[in-house]
């Protein structure tokens, strides 16, 4: 996995990319799992469909947010939102949140010998990276 640059309305930052599908599907299958605004799920199925490429990353479609000043505000709200619950759950349970979504694709947990028991229960690098993702994504996107 390699190193990849999220943008929003000119600002920018770098992180690994295999990292940024796997925030990406929990976020998408958290956030599924309630109610929005009809026009929220295109930015679900914006997220989803990106999961599935390593480059070119992105959360949310600057356009689409642009159509309307409060779509930002519930974007950041989803965020929080997001950050909140993975906040309250530690590294192994947010793998096994995604693992069987991730099944086959380009950013798979295999080899399994890799990702064992001591990777599963580091939990600094869960709070400092996989949270971070999205604590420097609400970041870039404030006005």
């Amino acid at each position: 996995m390699g190193w990849e640059t999220v943008r929003f309305k000119g600002k920018e930052f770098d992180y690994n990319n295999g990292l940024i599908s796997w925030v990406q599907k929990f976020m998408e299958l958290f956030l599924s799992k309630y109610q929005h605004p009809k026009w929220f799920y295109e930015f679900l199925d914006d997220i989803k469909s990106n999961f599935h490429i390593p480059h070119g990353k992105f959360f949310f479609d600057e356009e689409l947010i642009d159509k309307e000043d409060n779509r930002l505000d519930y974007a950041i709200k989803m965020i929080d939102f997001t950050i909140e619950k993975m906040e309250k759950i530690n590294k192994r349970e947010f793998i096994e949140y995604i693992r069987n979504d991730l099944k086959g694709i380009w950013c798979d947990l295999e080899p399994s010998s890799f990702y064992d028991d001591n990777w599963l229960n580091e939990n600094e690098t869960y709070v400092n990276n996989y949270i971070g993702v999205l604590k420097k994504l609400k970041e870039i996107m404030k006005p």
